[in-house]
């Protein structure tokens, strides 16, 4: 008899369209029953879903003036939007708004497209299992999909699952994430049959996957090449074409995010660390001794399907609880992984284990040195181990048929689909469940516990929505003209259903800025504010504010122990007026301060306004000092330096991108002195004295000593060593004794418009927005400068007019 084994991954196999046909309608019943109301004009919850929502609707005002990405004044203190993250899936999400030339209105269109991304997810997996597998391994294909998007609360931390997509908010990643299962077909069919066309599909799939999401066009390039050097038969040639053909066809946005990166919030791609081993993830409850201890023979009654929805079933304990998802992709992981190798097929498992090894720990980020989002990378290898799952599930049951002969091994064969049948439904409709839940999970990777998702689909199902919504009627009667911070953290995602709740509806539906916002690593001011934020409010009892990006000033203890007061000063700077709170305790603390006063109070929020807030718009009658780097402390470390002392918040700096290294000598009439970073293990010559000198500045070299060449000349200062607190201080005292800080004041008329800003002044003035290079000002004199700490600086010229292009 020939040996079914032998077939296993024949692209021929027998068809299993009953098979194939009953779980697509499963899947469908499973997305309707659990996300029908998502399908709906009611605004979605979610951590990070709510801000997504508001980048789509900026993204329609982008597309309407004929461009893909632009300048956003309302969250950290400005950014550019679509540059550092692509643009593609906030695109399609528009799809069902244009098609309809207007008729689907954009929230329902944005409802509509995560509700059949899914969907989307399902049939991706299934295509390409078809095209590099057989048609049996694609229905198990299906079946592990579903348990993947029915994945328990503590995975959706990590990217995984249904819940990742709408409790955490991250539907960017999981859109790349189907188009890397399609990906994985398209070079398989390139192998089969070298066309154009096939070609063209590789190319096309890399350049969405490019398009939509960084980390995952990451791992893309990581399979195309392990693909492009061990897969047996490769089409290297087509594959190189299609690689750089992708390349070419996304270059219009690669250049921008590369020449954008280190105006970032600080050369990171997110929070490195955050999954130590991704192991126990891939496998959830499997190794939990607490979820065993429930394991029970006894009966339970419950509602399939939920209390509101389902119907009374009676079945024994440890069928509900047993932990169907961890225990099947253990055991068919294995079991694919090894026949695959014993078939002499080692390309998919060989990608599997090297992308688990490498990819998901904090390898790479200690290599690069680079701060990356590894724990994205989970999401990816757990695609893969969705197909080694399917081919492992195929090969048992292909192994336990091939012993028909045996009535044991065939009531075997029978019985163990009739428990993957009774597992999925039970999955589906009993252990999972978008509805909210109490209590705390273990999460898998740390000793202690974590608190549960009390996840809704819907806003307006939270307890505390009635309250937030009157702290926005609020802020929208008293028309502020300055930003509004947000005390940020956990505590709005139980109450709201998303920590960027306020960043997101306030900006959304009053169109004000605020701070923080969601996208940390596309604003340069993120590395200063969230700092700050977390400054204020990080005292026993007070707030779980959320830290993330470059977070090197809150461990700098300089600026960590300058107090509330400092910090509401370094808020002030940015033009804060509103400060909104959610806990007690950050009330009472704030209620003790004379700088705010309490306006408002919702249930468990709190408004209060801070006195003389500045404008966004402020010049100042002194003369900055001009920052020149020649190999010492770049700016950005210098002005995080510089931001940790208060007192320095008057005596600004600024910094040329276009001449980092030399004096713009049109503006030389303008500087009040120089701050020269010197660096390497030589000290300045007579020579260099002498340059600076000539301009009768004074000038402060950091990292330099006196010696006996320069002791004569007054107008120059030192700072052997600006890190630690003594030669900070130094810093202070030299800076405060060049008479360089006075008050700032409003400018006389100010606009802001989409992508311009137009003000009267004659002296230097600060535009309190984040500093990018594609500001520019109309006038070819005027230069726009990063002044400290992350905003633009320019030197009046009567009628000024800035452009970001």
């Amino acid at each position: 008899m020939e040996n079914p084994q032998k077939n296993l991954f024949a692209h021929a196999r027998a068809a299993l369209r009953h098979e194939d046909a009953a779980l697509l309608v499963f899947s469908i019943l499973f997305l309707v029953w659990h996300l029908g109301s998502v399908a709906s004009e009611r605004p979605l919850a979610g951590w990070d879903l709510t801000s997504h929502f508001y980048l789509v609707t900026k993204m329609w005002e982008f597309l309407k003036q004929g461009q893909l990405s632009g300048y956003d004044y309302n969250w950290y203190g400005g950014c550019p939007l679509f540059v550092l993250y692509p643009p593609l899936f906030f695109v399609a999400a528009l799809l069902p708004h244009i098609f309809s030339f207007g008729y689907i209105p954009l929230l329902l269109a944005f409802n509509l497209f995560l509700f059949f991304l899914p969907l989307f997810f399902l049939l991706a997996t299934y295509v390409t299992a078809r095209i590099c597998f057989s048609r049996a391994i694609a229905s198990w294909t299906l079946f592990f999909g579903l348990l993947f998007l029915a994945l328990p609360r503590e995975t959706a931390h990590y990217s995984l699952g249904l819940l990742d997509l709408f409790a955490i908010g991250l539907p960017a990643s999981f859109m790349a994430t189907a188009l890397l299962a399609l990906l994985i077909g398209t070079l398989e069919r390139l192998r089969v049959s070298a066309t154009p066309q096939n070609v063209a599909l590789v190319c096309l799939t890399t350049t969405a996957i490019i398009l939509t999401h960084i980390p995952l066009s990451m791992f893309a390039f990581w399979f195309t090449a392990l693909f492009f050097l061990f897969r047996e038969n490769a089409p290297r040639k087509q594959i190189l074409v299609a690689s750089l053909g992708s390349l070419l066809l996304t270059s219009w946005w690669i250049l921008p995010f590369v020449e954008s990166f280190p105006y970032s919030s600080g050369v990171t791609l997110g929070l490195p660390g955050v999954i130590p081993d991704p192991f126990l993830v891939l496998f959830p409850n499997v190794f939990d001794p607490e979820v065993i201890k429930t394991f029970s023979l006894r009966p339970r009654y419950f509602y399939l399907g939920g209390e509101q929805h389902g119907f009374l079933v009676s079945l024994p304990l440890i069928l509900l609880t047993f932990p169907y998802q961890g225990v099947f992709f253990l055991i068919c992981t294995c079991a694919g992984v090894l026949v695959s190798i014993r078939q002499r097929r080692y390309f998919f498992p060989g990608v599997y284990l090297a992308s688990l090894l490498l990819l998901p720990r904090n390898i790479l980020t200690e290599i690069f040195r680079e701060g990356m989002h590894t724990y994205r990378f989970t999401q990816p290898v757990f695609l893969l181990q969705i197909f080694l799952s399917a081919v492992g599930a195929q090969a048992i049951i292909e192994s336990l048929r091939q012993r028909v002969h045996k009535r044991p091994f065939a009531l075997l064969s029978r019985a163990t689909l009739g428990f993957a049948s009774i597992a999925l439904v039970i999955v589906s409709f009993y252990q999972f469940s978008m509805e909210p839940q109490g209590g705390t999970f273990k999460d898998p990777l740390r000793q202690q516990p974590r608190r549960d998702l009390t996840f809704s689909l819907h806003l307006d199902q939270y307890r505390s929505a009635a309250d937030a919504a009157k702290v926005i009627a609020y802020l929208g009667t008293q028309h502020p003209t300055g930003r509004i911070a947000v005390d940020t953290g956990e505590s709005l995602f139980r109450a709201l259903g998303s920590s960027h709740f306020f960043s997101s509806q306030i900006p959304l539906q009053l169109n004000l800025p605020v701070l923080p916002g969601l996208l940390a690593e596309s604003a340069l001011s993120a590395s200063f504010i969230n700092p700050t934020m977390f400054g204020l409010t990080n005292v026993p009892g007070w707030s779980d504010y959320l830290l993330w990006g470059r977070t090197n000033m809150a461990g700098f203890e300089p600026f960590r122990s300058s107090g509330p007061q400092a910090m509401l000063r370094r808020l002030r700077l940015y033009g804060v007026e509103y400060i909104i709170t959610a806990l007690q305790s950050s009330t009472r603390a704030l209620e003790s301060l004379p700088q705010v006063v309490l306006e408002f109070r919702s249930g468990m929020y709190s408004v209060f306004r801070l006195r003389n807030a500045n404008s966004l718009i402020l010049e100042s009658t002194s003369k900055p000092m001009l920052f020149i780097e020649r190999g010492g402390l770049k700016f950005r470390e210098f002005a995080e330096l510089w931001y940790s002392d208060a007192r320095l918040i008057d005596c600004p700096v600024v910094h040329s991108v276009r001449s980092s290294n030399t004096v713009p000598l049109a503006d030389l009439d303008n500087f009040g002195g120089f701050i020269v970073s010197w660096g390497g293990l030589s000290q300045p010559t007579q020579s260099d004295y002498d340059e600076w000198a000539r301009f009768d500045r004074p000038v402060i070299f950091l990292n330099a000593a006196p010696d006996e060449l320069n002791l004569r000349s007054p107008n120059i200062h030192f700072v052997p060593n600006l890190s630690p607190w003594v030669g900070l201080r130094l810093f202070t005292r030299h800076f405060a004794s060049l008479n360089a800080c006075s008050a700032w004041s409003p400018v006389r008329t100010a606009k802001i418009e989409t992508g311009t800003i137009e003000f009267s002044s004659d002296i230097f003035t600060l535009v309190n927005f984040s500093f990018h290079p594609d500001w520019h000002s109309t006038s070819p004199t005027q230069e726009v400068y990063w002044a400290t700490p992350s905003m633009m600086g320019v030197f009046g010229q009567g009628a000024n007019t800035l452009h970001f292009r």
